[in-house]
């Protein structure tokens, strides 16, 4: 297998966790104050809430991914790190680890 660019893996990031999670936060914030009478401070923090809720889940698909595609931790974490995707490496660190225990016991993700 080819080992994919940087670029396509920050690119499909972008495209995967960071547009989603934006328009998640603007659009939820956005349909509650319009829908509710609960003040904007609050509503942001409902927003904020619904955003993460999704980014933990685009993320992690999104390191399987890249990982499949052959990328090295050390350096998908300097791309995800660059490109506002992850704080720390402990998520990487942590799926890489699933996927070597499931590669090591025949099963595929």
């Amino acid at each position: 297998m080819s080992k994919i660019n940087s670029s396509k893996i920050a690119r499909n990031g972008w495209l995967k966790v960071n547009l989603p999670v934006t328009i998640l936060l603007i659009g939820s914030w956005l349909l509650l104050i319009n829908f509710n009478g609960i003040n904007s401070r609050f509503n942001a923090l409902i927003a904020g809430a619904i955003g993460w809720i999704y980014w933990d889940f685009a993320i992690t698909k999104w390191i399987r991914w890249a990982l499949l595609q052959g990328i090295d931790t050390k350096e998908l974490y300097k791309i995800g790190k660059r490109n506002f995707l992850v704080w720390s490496e402990f998520s990487i660190n942590k799926i890489a680890t699933q996927l070597d225990k499931s590669n090591q016991n025949g099963t595929k993700n």
